[in-house]
């Protein structure tokens, strides 16, 4: 489970539903308290969960980068956000990125595909901005940063590349406005 988010105590909701094979059902609720990690350590094992992911399976591809996005940005906005951490932080973008735009080419062009990789990518991108503290750490740390920092240059390059893979894929759509629609809401 990812981190619990501290304004609520550290608890994730987690919801379970039994199905039987005539249609009767039970569901449960508990909220489950996952301890504050802190960011560094958090970060690591998200890179060790993105270098294991088996990109034959596009679906396991979405649910590591979901769960990766998760638990580096409650870890991030529980912990301070140190240089260590903010490089760890775009190595975490680059590799999920990475991951993108790879299983991209293997997905059926549809609408619902092309929204679903605009929604991850912005999430990716978005890692560690979610909260506003958080924001003014990294941009603290990003005026401090040495005017030759490639990695965050790259990411942002990847990012781009991807924005385009999708505009492209979506232009070769058969409904123009599944385009317009994803696209608006990706910027």
């Amino acid at each position: 489970l990812p981190q619990g988010r501290t304004a609520a105590d550290f608890g994730v909701q987690c919801i379970v539903s039994v199905f039987d094979s005539l249609g009767a059902f039970a569901r449960r609720q508990e909220v489950v308290r996952v301890e504050e990690q802190e960011a560094s350590e958090a970060i690591d094992s998200v890179l060790g969960a993105l270098d294991s992911v088996d990109t034959a399976d596009v679906n396991d591809v979405y649910q590591k980068l979901a769960v990766g996005v998760s638990d580096t940005s409650g870890a991030i906005e529980s912990s301070e956000t140190t240089e260590e951490v903010q490089e760890a932080i775009q190595e975490a973008q680059q590799k999920s990125l990475s991951l993108l735009v790879e299983v991209s080419g293997m997905q059926d062009p549809s609408p619902t595909t092309f929204e679903s990789q605009a929604t991850t990518l912005n999430s990716i991108i978005g890692i560690g901005l979610q909260s506003g503290q958080a924001s003014r750490k990294q941009r603290r740390l990003q005026d401090d940063a040495p005017a030759d920092s490639s990695l965050a240059t790259d990411t942002a390059l990847t990012a781009l590349d991807m924005v385009a893979s999708i505009a492209s894929s979506a232009r070769n759509n058969s409904d123009p406005a599944a385009e317009t629609s994803i696209l608006s809401e990706a910027a």
